[in-house]
């Protein structure tokens, strides 16, 4: 789940590393395909709570339905201009802002939070996220509770996603199944499969086919094709 969404132009990555390190939470910085995780230097205050760095709004775009599934609370901070983060309503927060979100989440259970007033996660977010393969795929994956088999079976998944596998894995899980029996799927399967054979054709193979390129990199790297 999303908590919050906020700019932070002012103290920029190395400022929000600080302040998490500093405060027993583990945050994260999104690059184009993958998600470094950096643990705190003082002892955890909360496990289920985590910082999310990104340096612009087409990174929020790309990762934003993954985030929005994921069993954890994740507050969003975002990099991007102050202009650029006011076209989307996106409310911008200095250091104090932070630190106080942080010390007021730090004693609470994240199932209890409740979403920021203020936090873009509605109307104009939405306009980010259309139909998501990955992020259909990521949402039912977490139907298996059991996190060792969940690995498994997505691995699987993302396996013959990117053509390592002729055929598609029988999870059990009805949504799984009818996404990867989708025709579309079937053409998003080829387009990964030339993306691996030129990875830095990536953006002109996924555009010219209708295809998110972040998502078909994003595939080939939990494939292990990448």
């Amino acid at each position: 789940m999303i908590l919050n969404t906020f700019g932070c132009p002012s103290i920029g990555w190395a400022g929000v590393t600080d302040i998490c390190s500093h405060s027993g939470v583990e945050h994260s910085r999104v690059l184009n395909s993958s998600l470094v995780v950096h643990q705190p230097l003082v002892s955890r205050v909360l496990s289920d709570l985590r910082v999310v760095y990104l340096d612009s709004i087409e990174l929020l775009r790309r990762w934003l339905n993954l985030f929005r599934s994921d069993d954890r609370g994740n507050i969003m901070v975002i990099g991007a201009s102050e202009v650029e983060l006011s076209k989307w309503s996106i409310p911008v927060r200095e250091r104090m802002d932070l630190l106080d979100i942080l010390s007021s989440l730090a004693n609470q259970d994240v199932e209890t939070l409740v979403l920021d007033s203020e936090c873009p996660i509605t109307s104009h977010l939405n306009g980010f996220t259309g139909e998501s393969l990955i992020g259909n795929l990521h949402n039912a994956f977490y139907r298996i509770h059991d996190k060792v088999d969940r690995e498994r079976q997505s691995r699987l998944v993302y396996e013959y996603l990117a053509g390592l596998r002729r055929r598609p894995p029988q999870t059990g899980i009805k949504k799984v199944q009818t996404v990867l029996e989708d025709p579309r799927t079937r053409h998003f399967i080829e387009v990964c499969k030339q993306v691996a054979s030129s990875p830095k054709r990536a953006e002109e193979l996924a555009e010219a086919n209708g295809f998110d390129s972040f998502e078909i990199l994003f595939t080939l790297k939990k494939s292990g094709s990448l």
